[in-house]
C-alpha cells in the first residue's frame, strides 16, 4: 500500500512518503527495498506535488506526469478517475492540501494531516510526530517519523524502503537531501548506508538514491519518475556526475 502524509505550517507545506512496493504474490520481490524502490512523491511543478498510494503506483505516476502542464482542476479531475489510487495533492501560494480517493475530493485544513495509504501506518506516524511536542517544525516531525516507520522497528509491512520529503523552498517545492542507514531485518549488522540526492534546476523533479556500501544508485528522472535507472559509481559525487552526463539529470550533491 504505502504511506503519504502532509502538513501545512503557515504558508509552507511538507509532504513525506516511503518507497516500498508491495507485490501481493511475491514476498521476495517485495523485500528488495533498493532494487524495487519507487518514490511515491511526484513533483509536477514548483507549486504542485502529488503523493501516490494504491495498487500499480508506477502506472499511476506515468499517467499523472502526462498531466504535468495541466491546471490544478484538471489534475484533480484526473486523480478522481483513478479508482485504484489514493492521493494527497499539495500546492503552494496559497498552501493547500486535498485527499483524493474513490472519486471524492476532500480538502484538509491545518492542523489536520492529509494522508493516503495504510491507515495503521498513518496512525503510528501521527503518534510519533506528536511525541516531539511544541516548537518543532512539521517537516522535521514528518520526516523523523517516516524514518522510524521505514526501519525494521516500524513493523508496518506495507511501509518501507526510504523516507522521502518534499518541502517548500524559495523556489517552490523541492525534494530534501538526507543520509540514511538501512538495517537488515534479522541482523542489524547487515546494513548499508546511503544518500538521497534531490533534483535541481533544470530537472527539479529528479531524485537519486545512492547506496554507499553497494557502490550503486538509482536515478528517477524528472521526465519519467516512475523508472529507476541503475548507476554504478564509487561515491555519491560520481553518481551525480553520471546522472548529469549520461541521463541529463541535475542532482544536488
Amino acid at each position: 500500500m504505502t504511506l503519504i502524509a502532509a502538513a501545512i505550517e503557515g504558508t509552507s507545506v511538507a509532504i513525506v512518503g516511503d518507497t516500498k512496493i508491495t507485490f501481493d504474490d511475491d514476498a521476495i520481490r517485495s523485500a528488495r527495498l533498493f532494487e524495487e524502490a519507487l518514490p511515491k512523491l511526484v513533483l509536477l511543478r514548483d507549486e504542485l506535488v502529488v503523493g501516490v498510494a494504491g495498487a500499480g503506483p508506477a502506472r499511476m505516476i506515468e499517467d499523472l506526469v502526462g498531466h504535468r502542464d495541466h491546471d490544478l482542476f484538471d489534475v484533480i479531475q484526473h486523480l478522481r478517475t483513478e479508482r485504484d489510487g489514493d492521493f494527497v495533492v499539495a500546492t503552494l501560494s496559497p498552501a493547500r492540501l486535498w485527499r483524493v480517493r474513490d472519486g471524492r475530493v476532500e480538502p484538509v485544513e491545518p492542523p489536520t494531516y492529509a494522508w493516503a495509504g495504510d491507515e495503521e501506518a498513518f496512525n503510528r506516524l501521527r503518534d510519533l510526530a506528536g511525541s516531539w511536542g511544541p516548537g518543532v517544525d512539521e517537516a522535521f516531525r514528518l520526516m523523523s517519523s517516516m524514518d522510524q516507520l521505514v526501519s525494521p522497528l516500524g513493523r508496518i509491512p506495507s511501509v518501507g524502503g526510504f523516507g522521502i520529503l518534499a518541502a517548500a523552498t524559495d523556489g517552490g517545492f523541492r525534494f530534501a537531501p538526507s543520509n540514511f542507514t538501512i538495517f537488515g531485518t534479522t541482523n542489524f549488522l547487515d546494513s548499508y548506508r546511503g544518500r538521497i540526492l534531490p533534483g535541481r534546476a533544470p530537472t527539479p523533479g529528479a531524485l537519486g538514491i545512492y547506496a554507499t556500501d553497494a557502490g550503486a544508485g538509482r536515478v528517477f528522472t524528472h521526465e519519467q519518475p516512475w523508472v529507476g535507472i541503475k548507476i554504478l559509481a564509487p561515491d555519491a559525487d560520481s553518481f551525480a556526475e553520471i546522472a548529469k552526463s549520461e541521463h541529463g539529470q541535475a542532482l544536488l550533491r
